[in-house]
């Protein structure tokens, strides 16, 4: 039996993006600026979630009964 030897296949090229479909420097700037706000709303939430476990805690305590 003659085995049939095929020839591989050639891989595909790679996609690359075209210069239209490439972020336009405006675009890539403001969502560098909306990670920067994102960012620093997560850390100031972070630092005000003592202070409020604080004041709730101090009310609660502080109620005349």
């Amino acid at each position: 039996m003659a085995s049939i030897v095929h020839e591989p296949r050639r891989a595909r090229p790679f996609i690359t993006a075209r210069s239209g479909l490439a972020d336009p420097p405006r675009s890539a700037a403001l969502r560098a600026l909306a990670r920067r706000l994102a960012l620093h709303l997560a850390v100031a939430g972070c630092l005000a979630l003592p202070l409020i476990a604080a004041l709730a805690l101090r009310a609660y305590v502080f109620v005349p009964h």
